[in-house]
């Protein structure tokens, strides 16, 4: 079999020689036509698009639907001394009324539109709204009511009463990010006359700013990572057609997987904004080592250029294929994780790889015939290549040593590993120093909470929420979710029949009569608390208010609330929704995807390389050093504190995936040089060949992956740290893990 795959591939790079023209011609026609599909490539970074639809999407989608619920842009106009003034409230009202011209805007609520409950002896009970004309008499008033309705301090206004809010409601299908770049450029264009301050957060504005970011990576990473790229390659083998090639090849890969995407109809999700960097980074690893072992043909043999070519193509052949298709599959088992953005990550990535590895079969035999008479081996590499040479014969002979240091260096990685913990969270996108995130925090300080946790209590039955005994119940949960770190404050049904009863009957809490909550709710008929319950009156809905969002802090205080839950409403069936609950699920679902996606690529490269080579004995031997590369990265995470992130999720399929190259191409070498010398001069001379191509492409992939610390977004700032340590500690273990296996006598050659 291996006979005939020679056979038929050396046939294959004949025609390519022979017909180079004909290539250029059919690689330009594909690169054309992926490229005129790009202006339909479309951005998306809304949080719900990272989610699968499972139970806790479709919960919130039905909380959503039961109580109107829409998405929220948050405004703050904050006042140092009160907003409580005829110029703030005027700017308040202007800038309402132009908001609610935006197309995409549902509804504006605020001061201005939410309803007040009270009981004058003159007016009998008014349902109105807190503010309904600007003079200041009214705005005194208005103060007041604010001051008798506890609910919803923290909300509209700020308990300190120096910042009133507007709230956004946007629609379900509205362009969210268009709808907050028009609102800020609203304010810009037309900002407060007094010393009134602006504040702008909420789930649609961190999406437009994401997007914009990622706007901005394309232009800044690209050219960055292009340049470092063509450095370090021209320092690779001072070759200019290799620097020509591959700078060719990294913008045709990505021009192939961009275009080929905005056929199919699908967008670039937030996780993917990397995709194209990290391909410009990995698409050069094949032409790094197709022109290193063509300059060594250079330097042993003096044929004609042609059948220089067919020498290094029948050798290199079949460890580009297979680096190819292990490190396609390191992405591919992106497939198994719950996010789909995720999984068109791992699969477009993949088909990114295979597309280098089809230009770097195809047109590197056409560069080297075209423009390939005029190169020679570098002399001044002589010394480099004795270097690894020698590191070659010391590994040789001390391998029981090494056999005991990888024991060791095992065993530190599993204690750190041991320590790895998961963090991160939506607000985490974003640097410190950013507008966005000093906004939001602002925002979180002086009101309940800009993070929103939407609950669904239902009783079970028509008119259940008339029962006292569950309303009483509610009250009771709600004051002690005061009583949680990090929650702001609460708003519910039960609070609206406290505040009725209390203007009626002077008494501040759950009327004992259900007639007398049925009256009520006749009379709130209309108001803006509708939303609070469903048309059956079986269920209500409580909106609490959180300030913090990371991992760690939303697993306490979801505990505490289901606590709670159990304590007082034990038999009331409680549904978790909101955008709270939905960026802790998507970090949540890093604890199953990371192990499986880990061991499915484990388990396919395993079985592609044990099938290439033949033998599931050298399937353990370029398996077992990326196995070693990922504990040590995973456990130098958890003795510095890096904690496990969605981003950062994905850098075990990135090192598994570039990691076995290393190894593959060093048991490649070996079974080649095996042949001609023994063992000894063999386990040298793949340190000094395949190692020096190696450790080039390990440099040159670094590099790559470093440029993203140019991010704009800090989790891609850290992937890229990450996967650059995954990188080094794949070379590091394909050095030391490699050579134990090929000494070994259990291994036949």
């Amino acid at each position: 079999m291996k006979k005939f795959f020679d056979e038929f591939f050396i046939r294959i790079f004949s025609w390519i020689i022979n017909n180079p023209w004909v290539v250029i011609s059919l690689l330009l026609i594909i690169t054309i036509s992926a490229g005129l599909q790009l202006p339909k490539m479309k951005i998306v970074t809304d949080l719900k698009s990272l989610l699968p639809r499972d139970e806790i999407y479709k919960n919130d989608e039905r909380i959503r639907d039961a109580f109107n619920i829409k998405d929220l842009v948050i405004i703050g106009v904050k006042n140092k001394k009160s907003v409580f003034n005829t110029d703030t409230f005027e700017y308040i009202k202007a800038l309402i009324d132009k908001i609610e011209l935006l197309n995409g805007v549902y509804k504006v609520r605020s001061l201005f539109s939410e309803d007040n409950i009270s009981n004058t002896p003159e007016e009998s009970l008014i349902i109105a709204p807190f503010v309904k004309k600007i003079d200041p008499k009214s705005v005194e008033n208005s103060m007041k009511q604010i001051k008798n309705f506890e609910a919803v301090q923290g909300i509209l206004v700020s308990k300190d009463f120096t910042l009133a809010t507007i709230l956004v409601e946007l629609e379900d299908d509205a362009a969210k990010s268009r709808i907050y770049f028009e609102i800020k450029k609203t304010i810009v264009e037309e900002p407060p006359e007094n010393e009134d301050k602006i504040y702008i957060s909420g789930m649609p504005v961190f999406e437009g700013v994401l997007g914009d970011y990622m706007l901005q990576d394309f232009l800044v990473m690209i050219p960055i990572v292009s340049i470092i790229i063509i450095v370090f390659l021209y320092l690779t083998y001072r070759s200019f057609l290799l620097v020509g090639v591959s700078l060719i090849m990294i913008f045709v890969v990505d021009i192939w997987t961009l275009g080929f995407m905005a056929f199919l109809g699908q967008p670039l999700y937030l996780i993917q904004c990397v995709m194209p960097v990290i391909l410009m980074a990995l698409s050069v690893a094949d032409e790094i080592h197709i022109f290193g072992r063509y300059f060594e043909e250079c330097r042993d043999s003096s044929s004609s250029v042609k059948d220089r070519i067919i020498v290094v193509m029948q050798e290199m052949w079949r460890p580009v294929i297979l680096t190819s298709i292990t490190t396609s599959f390191g992405f591919l088992a992106l497939v198994m994780t719950s996010m789909k953005p995720l999984q068109y990550f791992g699969i477009f990535t993949a088909f990114g790889i295979i597309g280098a590895m089809l230009f770097a079969l195809l047109a590197t035999p056409v560069a080297l015939i075209l423009f390939g008479n005029n190169i020679s081996y570098k002399t001044s590499y002589i010394s480099f290549d004795k270097s690894l040479a020698r590191i070659g014969g010391f590994l040789f002979k001390n391998i029981s040593w090494i056999r005991i240091l990888i024991v060791i260096i095992m065993a530190i990685s599993f204690t750190g590993m041991s320590k790895v913990f998961i963090q991160d969270n939506w607000l985490s996108n974003f640097k410190e120093s950013s507008e966005v995130y000093i906004e939001d925090k602002m925002l979180n300080a002086i009101l309940s909470g800009t993070n929103i946790l939407n609950l669904e209590l239902d009783t079970g039955m028509a008119d259940g929420i008339k029962n006292p005994g569950f309303l009483k119940n509610v009250a009771k949960f709600q004051k002690q979710l005061k009583t949680i770190d990090w929650v702001g404050g609460s708003i519910s049904f039960a609070q609206i029949i406290e505040k009725m009863n209390s203007e009626l009957n002077g008494k501040h809490e759950i009327p004992d009569s259900r007639n007398a909550i049925a009256q009520y709710l006749l009379l709130l008929d209309g108001s803006t608390y509708e939303r609070f319950w469903d048309h059956l009156h079986q269920k209500i809905a409580v909106t609490i208010f959180i300030r913090e969002v990371d991992y760690i802090g939303g697993t306490i205080i979801l505990s505490e609330i289901k606590s709670f839950l159990n304590k007082y409403l034990p038999d009331t069936k409680t549904t978790f929704g909101g955008e709270y609950m939905l960026t802790y699920h998507w970090v949540d679902l890093l604890k199953v995807d990371q192990i499986k996606s880990f061991l499915t690529s484990l388990i396919l490269i395993f079985l592609v390389s044990s099938g290439v080579f033949w033998s599931f004995r050298k399937g353990v031997v370029v398996t077992a050093p990326i196995i070693m590369a990922v504990m040590i990265n995973y456990g130098i995470m958890g003795f510095c504190g890096i904690p496990l992130s969605v981003s950062v999720s994905v850098c075990s399929s990135i090192i598994l995936g570039i990691g076995i190259d290393y190894a593959i191409h060093l048991q490649n070498k070996f079974d080649v040089l095996r042949n001609e010398m023994d063992l000894e001069d063999a386990f040298c001379g793949i340190f000094r060949t395949a190692g020096k191509a190696i450790v080039w492409n390990a440099v040159v992939v670094i590099a790559g992956f470093l440029t993203l610390i140019f991010s704009q977004i800090p989790p891609n700032q850290k992937l890229g740290l990450v996967c650059s340590l995954g990188i080094a500690t794949s070379l590091f273990s394909s050095f030391l893990v490699v050579p134990v296996f090929l000494i070994s006598k259990n291994i036949k050659h």
